[in-house]
């Protein structure tokens, strides 16, 4: 669960109805439970507000490609224009957001990485 400025971020998980898991937006008071995206598998959300104030979800989506060995990628959502991206072109095993650095383990190799 994050906390955000307005809202609550949380993943809910698959119902047998869905089959997908989804990204929620609610009030502080637990209403207006919103579904902002849906995958198959998402995982390990964070909000961020970064330093000119725009605000992301980051989150972990397992795309279920061979090339990924079973690991995700990074993706992130704009609850302003409602828009999700890939973060980085690769699968991952780690990451953290940390001041104005994004930390990450990438697969293949290993390492810790930063991107400014």
């Amino acid at each position: 669960m994050n906390v955000g400025d307005e809202y609550v971020y949380y993943i809910r998980g698959a119902s047998d109805e869905e089959g997908s898991e989804s990204i929620i937006r609610m009030n502080f008071d637990g209403s207006d439970q919103t579904a902002l995206i849906s995958y198959d598998d998402v995982e390990c959300l964070q909000y961020v507000r970064l330093s000119d104030g725009r605000i992301y979800l980051y989150y972990e989506v397992y795309t279920g490609d061979a090339e990924d060995g079973g690991f995700p990628r990074l993706y992130r959502y704009d609850p302003e224009t409602g828009e999700d991206e890939p973060v980085l072109d690769t699968a991952i095993v780690w990451y953290n957001l940390y001041d104005e650095y994004l930390y990450y383990v990438e697969v293949p190799g290993g390492g810790i990485f930063r991107l400014p």
